[in-house]
């Protein structure tokens, strides 16, 4: 029979256990999520394929829209995806320019060529450098998307917000969150 302290007890074990769970596993999370290169020996022993270096180039119709390479990738069939290891893409636009990315880490997905970029992510071109920490690429839309905040730098504008999308095709940016921006330039009034 239990009684009424035996219950308290039981209580308390069972909210002690709940919560240094949920603390455990909180605490791993940010671990990885600072610390990617940690989870290398778990991904390898998952991999259908190690390679020490990675050149990919995506078409489309015969005409040449991305190229990519990283330092090492681990191809994982079963989820369809290229764990990649420092990584620079470049995309070719339709007027001739082109968009250059770098990231620590990412993921292709082989079977869409989507992608997604993690760790000092880096986009640039001759006119502007932006940075963040996440950011996806949709390669049927060819646009690039970021949902962490970004810094975007020019010769004579500054800009920050929570997210941001580049559509590669019109070459324009969208800017969203607490959008800021610093402009180098004397405005006539």
């Amino acid at each position: 029979m239990l009684t009424t302290k035996r219950v308290k007890y039981i209580l308390w074990s069972i909210m002690f256990l709940t919560t240094a769970t949920v603390l455990c596993v909180f605490a791993g999370y940010r671990y990885f999520v600072k610390n990617p290169a940690a989870l290398l020996p778990v991904i390898a022993s998952q991999a259908d394929m190690t390679l020490g270096k990675i050149e990919h180039v995506a078409t489309q119709n015969g005409i040449e829209q991305w190229r990519l390479s990283a330092k090492t990738g681990h191809v994982i069939d079963a989820r369809k995806e290229a764990i990649l290891d420092d990584l620079s893409v470049v995309y070719f636009l339709k007027d001739g320019g082109k968009i250059y990315l770098s990231a620590t880490h990412g993921v292709l997905k082989t079977d869409t060529k989507n992608m997604e970029a993690r760790g000092k992510v880096v986009v640039r071109n001759k006119r502007f450098r932006l940075e963040t920490e996440h950011l996806s690429y949709n390669h049927k839309t060819r646009k690039l998307f970021a949902r962490s905040p970004v810094k975007i730098f020019s010769q004579k504008v500054i800009f920050t917000s929570k997210t941001m999308a580049i559509d590669l095709n019109s070459q324009l940016a969208s800017l969203k969150g607490n959008v800021k921006g610093i402009l180098y330039e004397k405005l006539a009034l």
